[in-house]
């Protein structure tokens, strides 16, 4: 999945392509569940980010 971009485009966009109306008052379920997993990715990749830069840290100063 892409994440880029805002995540109400994202499910407009999409219910858009697959011939559906968008309602933000009918798919805010499915617009709260993108953001959170865009967080969760997010929190993810910066914590990854941080343990190689401590790893090449501890590496340099050995």
């Amino acid at each position: 999945m892409d994440f880029d971009g805002s995540v109400i485009d994202k499910v407009k966009n999409c219910k858009e392509e697959a011939g559906k109306e968008f309602k933000l008052e009918d798919d805010i379920d499915e617009v709260a569940d993108l953001f959170i997993r865009r967080f969760k990715r997010n929190i993810i990749l910066q914590k990854q980010d941080s343990l190689k830069r401590k790893r090449e840290m501890v590496q340099k100063g050995t």
